[in-house]
């Protein structure tokens, strides 16, 4: 990481040297390719961590079943340790009474959802006297605009980005450009990854329609 940042910082240095910049726009470019690169790093690092935790919890509960001389009522609760760690990452919902529910309207309704719908709702799905119910808050649409937010900043940087490699292209070798549009990939994939988190309005009454079922009434 390092390596790229020091890379990048004598690049953006020449390019001010040269004029074909200004210092406020090397300032802004450094500033916001070193952050992304910096997340996007740390992003991958967590992420390997957490996919390795994850894996060994389960892989433990299941040799722990197999391999041991366990009372009934300890095997049962393994087992639900279990079907709670899979049904998480079916559906996103930690604990096993929303993971139930959610997964018995995925089961009766397969021609219309999958259980990564319950995902995108996550933490406004409540229960209430036994059934599931969606709570869009004010909250909700808080997080919607700050993820609408975050997207709108990787694409507006990508568009900057592509304006300078179009605008300056004739002073700019062909690895500077490689790098540029590498660096533009990057914006376009993390604009695209906030976007997906955010729940598009036929879904959220595709998510209506689907928890109305619960109560036996269909639209």
């Amino acid at each position: 990481m390092d390596i790229i940042l020091n890379f990048f910082a004598k690049l953006v240095t020449g390019m001010i040297s040269r004029e074909e910049i200004t210092s406020w726009q090397g300032f802004f470019i450094f500033l916001f390719t070193a952050t992304i690169l910096v997340a996007a790093w740390k992003a991958k690092s967590m992420w390997d961590l957490f996919k390795n935790v994850r894996r060994t919890k389960l892989d433990e509960l299941s040799f722990s079943l197999k391999e041991y001389d366990l009372s009934d009522i300890i095997k049962d609760c393994l087992r639900g340790e279990i079907s709670r760690i899979v049904g998480y990452r079916l559906c996103g919902l930690p604990d096993t009474a929303r993971q139930n529910i959610a997964l018995a309207l995925t089961a009766s309704n397969n021609d219309l959802i999958s259980p990564d719908l319950f995902r995108k709702f996550r933490n406004y799905l409540k229960i209430e006297e036994g059934f599931l119910i969606l709570k869009t808050s004010i909250s909700f649409w808080i997080d919607c605009f700050f993820y609408y937010l975050f997207a709108l900043q990787y694409l507006l940087i990508a568009m900057l980005f592509i304006a300078l490699s179009i605008s300056k292209g004739n002073m700019l070798t062909a690895w500077k450009q490689v790098f540029i549009y590498l660096l533009v990939m990057i914006l376009l994939f993390l604009s695209q990854a906030f976007i997906k988190l955010i729940p598009l309005p036929k879904e959220r009454r595709l998510m209506s329609v689907i928890l109305q079922k619960q109560y036996g009434i269909q639209e």
